[in-house]
């Protein structure tokens, strides 16, 4: 007598991807700036236009007629502003209309965080001033400039490690997924085929989880090192509570909250250091969204040391419009190598870079 089940389970089709989630408004606004050659030209003086209610906060275009700078003496600088009572991050796009019909001239901003401390974001060399003097253009028509602005305004950030795709069925109805199976060998002796050592601390785990998830621990653990023959790896220069977020990581792609607020900037580093490369992009996302005045010289010191260009850039960019407050940091110019420093003084000084250009 045969007798046969017939299994639901041709394949297990995984990914996993980090998903940021933020609340969004989308609004816009016009301005209007009649009279225009009648404004002061004095290179730093500003004018605004009336501020608009969005989000529970005035926002307001500020122009500089005579250029923000010496350096943009030669344009009409034009600046996004808010008056916060606290930290609110927007996107925008600020466009010139042109009065004839002809193509609008416009600014585009990727987010960007406005607070006390640094309460505009826009370019300095909006606008050539001997562009608005030719009225033929379109721009400066009757001595009158109109500009909009295209905003999205964000709310708080949530991160979320999404794992999906299609799981093979099975007759039972309370069978555990894989995911949970995984987290629920993390930190076990019982299976556990390799030790990591950190400090007195030794961590059990699993030679398939981490060759599958680091090409270095790959390398340690099957190209014939010490690690391969003594089925040890030890860690000295991370503690055994990045180590086990690291871990944790790799066996659950999660990362706690508490952990990224306190040391974001190790846990990046441990994930650089060991190629985890999903755990690198949660750390970058994280800190460009929570760069300030106090951890700006630390992520700009990680940055350049792993080589993440985008994440240099956006640490450069906020000691740019915070230069003051940012230097006067305890330690600032101790916590920079030497080249970094340089390149740190020279966005203050705006060589190289506009440091108002987003």
């Amino acid at each position: 007598m045969n007798c046969q089940i017939d299994y639901l389970h041709d394949k297990i089709i995984m990914s996993t991807s980090v998903e940021t989630k933020m609340e969004k408004m989308d609004s816009s606004f016009t301005s209007t700036f009649i009279g225009l050659s009648g404004f002061p030209t004095e290179v730093g003086v500003s004018t605004s236009s009336s501020p608009v209610d969005i989000s529970n906060n005035l926002w307001s275009l500020k122009i500089y007629p005579g250029g923000f700078d010496d350096e943009s003496k030669e344009y009409l600088s034009c600046f996004l502003h808010s008056d916060v009572s606290r930290p609110i991050r927007a996107s925008f796009k600020i466009s010139v209309m042109n009065q004839k019909g002809w193509k609008n001239q416009h600014f585009m901003s990727n987010v960007k965080e406005f607070n006390k401390s640094t309460s505009m974001w826009g370019e300095a060399k909006f606008i050539l001033r001997n562009d608005l003097r030719n009225a033929t253009n379109g721009i400066c028509v009757e001595d009158k400039l109109v500009i909009k602005v295209e905003m999205t305004v964000y709310g708080s950030i949530e991160y979320k490690t999404k794992r999906s795709g299609s799981i093979a069925l099975s007759p039972s109805k309370n069978k555990s997924t894989l995911s949970q199976d995984l987290a629920s060998i993390l930190f076990t002796e019982s299976s556990a085929d390799v030790t990591i050592i950190t400090g007195d601390d030794r961590i059990p785990a699993h030679k398939f989880m981490l060759c599958l998830r680091s090409e270095v621990f790959k390398a340690m653990l099957c190209m014939g090192m010490s690690e391969t023959r003594s089925n040890e790896i030890v860690i000295s220069d991370f503690d055994e509570s990045i180590v086990r977020e690291l871990l944790k990581y790799i066996y659950t792609d999660e990362c706690s909250p508490k952990s990224l607020e306190e040391n974001c900037e190790l846990i990046f580093a441990a994930a650089c250091k060991y190629q985890i490369q999903g755990l690198e992009t949660l750390c970058e996302v994280y800190m460009s969204s929570t760069i300030n005045v106090s951890n700006v010289v630390k992520i700009a010191y990680f940055a350049d040391l792993y080589g993440k260009k985008e994440l240099k850039n956006c640490a450069l960019q906020f000691i740019a419009m915070n230069a003051k407050a940012v230097i006067q940091t305890e330690g600032f110019f101790d916590s920079l190598g030497f080249v970094l420093c340089q390149e740190v003084l020279k966005v203050i000084a705006g060589v190289g870079a506009d440091k108002h250009d987003t």
